[in-house]
């Protein structure tokens, strides 16, 4: 089993999960930042969210901690499209979202 060093004591990594829960969310306004749904997210997992690839091909999403800090652009992830990012979280409603369009989709996979 792999070993994680945490500070002054040794620990093992958490197991690995059964299943996964994907969820494709639509942007329905674009310039008004979405907060992403809730999922509880287990400790050492990361969420995965990328830019659908279904969406148009110059098509862009921001992910940032809140609904105004979308709005820099030193503070936002920008996803090109078919582009992803991981993020460890406690909870998926943690990300705001937006888009260069609307319609535009935001696919989330998370291990459960």
């Amino acid at each position: 089993m792999a070993r994680i060093l945490l500070g002054p004591s040794l620990q093992t990594t958490p197991p690995n999960f059964s299943s996964f829960v994907t969820r494709v969310l639509t942007l329905t306004i674009f310039g008004v930042a979405q907060q992403v749904t809730s999922q509880v997210v287990p400790d050492g997992i990361a969420v995965v969210f990328r830019n659908h690839i279904n969406n148009g091909f110059t098509s862009r999403i921001y992910i940032a901690y809140s609904s105004s800090a979308i709005l820099s652009a030193a503070d936002r992830i920008t996803l090109e499209r078919g582009a992803s990012t991981e993020l460890k979280l406690s909870n998926t409603n943690l990300v705001w979202w937006d888009g260069s369009s609307s319609g535009i989709q935001l696919e989330i996979l998370t291990e459960v």
